[in-house]
């Protein structure tokens, strides 16, 4: 259920009381730039605000201390808060800096979703003129086709009214030609 990183937690009371949440998280907590989602939402657990520390992850070590005081988070200080002020503002600093790579992250990912819509979107557009452009491509085919049988048809007419021209020569008709 726990990642990895943290810890065993021992139940009895002389290591429980060594061990405070101000001394296992930062040290054993990874580079927050190399965070995967998955951790991400692990360490940001949907808690009830009157039962989670200013972290929001007391109760979820057995054998630890029960929620600490409630911290005004207005002015940024950490007044009523057990650990002291410098590795508060690690804490805060650390976990709004995960908020600010969770906020950036969805928007990338909103960004890419919108860009895979636009990418989908002028896909379909260019398969659509294609197809478009295939069928006035087919249609200037069949109509040069056609011309080209009827450039020969006109052809054949040709070749035969010229034979039936010298054949009335030859038989003695005479046609008199007049220029246009």
């Amino acid at each position: 259920m726990f990642p990895h990183f943290f810890p065993p937690v021992v139940p009895n009371s002389s290591s429980s009381s060594m061990m405070s949440s101000s001394k296992v998280l930062p040290s054993s907590m990874p580079n927050p730039n190399m965070l995967s989602p998955q951790f991400l939402n692990q360490m940001q657990p949907e808690m009830p605000s009157s039962t989670a520390g200013p972290l929001g992850i007391n109760n979820m070590f057995p054998g630890m201390p029960g929620p600490m005081p409630a911290a005004s988070m207005d002015d940024g200080s950490m007044d009523g808060a057990s650990c002291s002020s410098s590795r508060s503002q690690e804490d805060m600093s650390f976990m709004n800096g995960v908020d600010l790579d969770e906020q950036e992250r969805k928007k990338l990912e909103r960004k890419r979703a919108r860009n895979r819509l636009a990418a989908t979107k002028c896909r379909q557009r260019k398969l659509e003129k294609i197809q478009e452009l295939e069928g006035l491509v087919s249609h200037e085919r069949t109509r040069g086709a056609s011309l080209l049988q009827d450039i020969e048809n006109l052809r054949k007419s040709i070749t035969t009214l010229q034979n039936q021209l010298k054949h009335h020569r030859s038989s003695g008709c005479v046609i008199s030609v007049q220029d246009p």
